[in-house]
C-alpha cells in the first residue's frame, strides 16, 4: 500500500482544510485503509476480533486503528454482540473517503478495468501467527506430560520401595495428569468463549 501513503502525501500539499488533513492523515496507514475496506465490503457490522480474522492481524492491533479511525468520524461504533464485543461500521463521511480513495488507487491502475477486477482484500497467514498458534496449542500439554514423566519416573526410581508403591505412585500422577488435561481444556474453552 505504498501508492496510499504517496497519494496521501500528494494530498497533504495541497490540502488547506483541517478535517480533510486529517483524513488522509488517518489513512496513511495501510492497515487503517483495509479496515475501511473490510467495513465497506462486508455490509454489516462487525467487531474488532472479525476484522483481525480477515486481516490477519492481532485484535490489539487493530484496537488501535479503530481507535484512530473513530477519532477520524470514519468509523462508529453501534452496537454489542451478545457477549458484549463492540461492533463498528462506516460513517456516511468514511463510505465517501473510502469511495474516494479507492476510485484514486483504481485511476493509478491503469490495467484494472473495472472495480470488479481490483482485488478486494488481500488475506496472508503470517508465519509469526502460525508460530503463535502452535505454541498455544504445544503449552497446555506441558504441564500433564510433566505430571505423567514424574509418575514413570518414580516408577522405575533405584529405592527400596514395594512395587505396589511404585505403581500407586504412578497411578496418582496419571489422575493428576487427566484431572489438569481436563482443567485446562475448560479454562480454554471458557477464554475462546469469551473471546468471540
Amino acid at each position: 500500500m505504498e501508492r496510499i501513503r504517496k497519494i496521501t502525501k500528494e494530498f497533504e500539499k495541497k490540502i488547506e482544510h483541517k478535517e480533510e488533513h486529517l483524513i488522509l492523515k488517518t489513512l496513511a496507514d495501510p492497515t487503517r485503509y483495509h479496515i475501511l475496506q473490510t467495513l465497506h465490503h462486508k455490509k454489516e457490522p462487525l467487531t474488532i476480533y472479525q476484522i483481525a480474522n480477515i486481516l490477519g492481524k492481532t485484535t490489539e492491533s487493530i484496537r488501535k486503528h479503530v481507535k484512530i479511525l473513530q477519532e477520524a468520524k470514519l468509523i462508529v461504533r453501534v452496537g454489542e454482540t451478545e457477549k458484549g464485543a463492540h461492533k463498528y461500521m462506516l460513517t456516511p463521511k468514511g463510505e465517501r473517503v473510502y469511495r474516494a480513495i479507492n476510485t484514486i488507487l483504481m485511476s493509478q491502475a491503469p490495467t484494472i478495468t473495472s472495480a470488479k477486477e481490483y482485488p478486494e482484500i488481500t488475506i496472508e497467514v503470517k508465519p509469526r501467527r502460525q508460530i503463535i498458534s502452535k505454541i498455544k496449542k504445544i503449552i497446555p500439554i506441558i504441564p500433564e506430560t510433566t505430571l505423567i514423566i514424574i509418575g514413570f519416573l518414580g516408577l522405575l526410581a533405584p529405592a527400596k520401595v514395594s512395587i505396589i508403591s511404585r505403581i500407586l505412585w504412578l497411578m496418582i500422577f496419571l489422575a493428576l495428569a487427566i484431572l489438569v488435561h481436563t482443567l485446562i481444556r475448560r479454562i480454554m474453552e471458557t477464554f475462546r468463549k469469551i473471546k468471540h
